[in-house]
This record gives structure tokens, sequence and C-alpha cells, in this order.
């Protein structure tokens, strides 16, 4: 079985990672109870994984191994809406929501393993002397929606809310790229009741 003595000494594995999220907004009252809204939003990852086995490690007449990878995520949204609050009346209130989003992730990575290297102290990956294997690869993704609300309040006490979404991204089937979610729900304010 595995050394686990040898594990501890010689275990050489660092992990390393960035990460940055920032957001930007601006409303604007178009007319009164007419507010619109746009936001922008990205979301930076970078990631370096390396490992080295000794000799000490890997085993009797095994060589030393090592790797490095990186993986690098960018993804922004933005997001414009368009929200409307009319209430005829003390009883009755209405809320209208119109939207979309733009949604864009891109990710990079890399990986190579080494062997062979000189000696155990020097655990570098350049210092190996040959690449046993490597990958690398860019993924990306696309994500559009447009969106609408309305909610309808009768004495703030119930509440009626239906909601509709279409999305086409290009995580979908590539027969089926655009899905469409409709959904509602009530909701009672027992709290607001006289008794």
């Amino acid at each position: 079985g595995n050394n686990v003595v040898a594990f501890i000494n010689e275990s050489d594995e660092t992990s390393t990672s960035v990460r940055a999220i920032s957001n930007l907004f601006a409303e604007w009252e178009v007319v009164p109870r007419l507010l619109f809204k746009t936001s922008w939003s990205i979301d930076f990852n970078d990631a370096m994984n390396r490992a080295f086995s000794s000799t000490v490690l890997n085993g009797p007449n095994q060589l030393a191994t090592g790797y490095e990878a990186n993986n690098r995520q960018v993804t922004w949204v933005n997001e414009q809406t368009l929200r409307y609050a009319w209430a005829p009346s003390q009883s009755h209130q209405f809320n209208f929501l119109i939207g979309n989003t733009i949604q864009k992730t891109n990710t990079k990575g890399f990986g190579v393993s080494g062997a062979n290297y000189p000696n155990d102290d020097l655990g570098n990956l350049s210092n190996a002397a040959q690449a046993t294997s490597w990958s690398g690869g860019t993924v990306e993704s696309a994500l559009v929606s447009v969106f609408g609300r309305i909610d309808y309040a009768y004495m703030n006490r119930y509440i009626f809310d239906v909601n509709m979404r279409g999305d086409a991204s290009s995580r979908f089937g590539a027969n089926n790229r655009c899905g469409f979610f409709p959904s509602a729900d009530f909701a009672w304010r027992i709290s607001n009741e006289a008794f």
C-alpha cells in the first residue's frame, strides 16, 4: 500500500486563485412611477494548480512526476429593466416589469504533465526531461433572455403574480436553443386581515 509517512513528508501540491466580482448600475425615472434600470457585472476567476511527486513518494524504481494546470473564467452580464407602478385606488395596486439579460462566459484552460526530473530537489515543471501529456482549450457560452412580470395586490392582502421568461442559450440542445418559461402564483398576507 501507500507509504503514509512518505505521503506526509513528500507531498508537494499548491493551488492559488484570484477572483474579482464587480457590479455597476444606473437608474432613471423616465416619468413619474416609470423606472428604467441598466446594470453590468463581471466575474473574473483565475486558478493555478501544481503538484510534484518525488521518487520517494512514487516508490522504488519510479520516476518523479509533476503537473501544472491553469484555468481562467470570465463571465459578464448586462441587464435592462423597465418597471411601472400603478395604483388606481388604495385597494388596487399593480406593478409591471419588462426586461432583458445578456450573459457571456469564456473559459480557457491548459495543463501539462511531466516526468523524469534530474532529482527530487528540482520539482519545477520546467525541469522535467519529458512532457507526458498536455491538454487545453476554450469553451464559450452565451445566454439571451427577455422577461416580464405583472403583480396585482388587492388591499395589500391578496397578491397575484404572472411571470413570463424566454431564454435562448448556447447550452441548450442544438435543435432546441430557445425555451419559454411561464409561471403564476398567489399569496395571502393573513397578517393584514382584520381578525
